[in-house]
């Protein structure tokens, strides 16, 4: 199994690929930040055009809570534990027990997006969620993890990200075209 790039701290993450001794408790409490953001609006924080402006946002934790509709009924304590765990650097990030207490987590709260007790969440994750994109950036993040491991450390990573995307584009489109 994999975690997606934008799950994965990739600076951390390179750092650990090169040594192979894997990732730690923070890239795991990252991953929670990311997959909270998507739980609550149906779509990553750092989606971006292509795979340099993706990586590019995602080192400067660089995400929005918009479009307004998607974020209406969310609370400001939800994005707050949110903010806390998307913090770059690792060291200023909230460990598991610290992440345990946070308010949105710890105090009852009359709904569990804040002041929308009957909304729906779920129209806005179907909204947003595009199959073939995401299956792209699965097909790309994997051909990124390959190449990243045969380069010499002193690669480009911007341009091991342009390949890489170029590859996996045209293995979704064999894909696609065999169904």
């Amino acid at each position: 199994m994999f975690l997606p790039l934008h799950v994965v701290h990739p600076v951390i993450w390179h750092q650990k690929s090169l040594k192979k001794t894997g990732h730690g408790k923070p890239v795991d409490l990252w991953a929670i930040g990311v997959i909270t953001y998507f739980l609550l609006c149906g779509y990553t924080p750092f989606d971006r055009e292509n795979s340099v402006e993706e990586m590019t946002a995602i080192v400067n934790a660089d995400y929005k809570y918009e479009p307004y509709e998607y974020w209406e009924g969310i609370s400001f304590t939800a994005r707050d534990f949110i903010d806390k765990l998307l913090t770059v650097d690792p060291n200023l990030r909230p460990t598991a027990s610290q992440a345990l207490q946070h308010p949105w987590l710890s105090e009852q709260l009359p709904s569990p997006v804040g002041g929308h007790p009957n909304r729906d969440l779920l129209i806005s994750v179907k909204h947003n969620f595009n199959a073939r994109r995401t299956f792209k950036k699965a097909v790309d993040t994997v051909k990124l993890i390959n190449s990243l491991k045969t380069q010499p450390k002193n690669s480009n990573l911007a341009n091991l990200l342009e390949v890489s995307r170029a590859e996996a584009d045209e293995d979704v489109q064999q894909v696609l075209a065999v169904q």
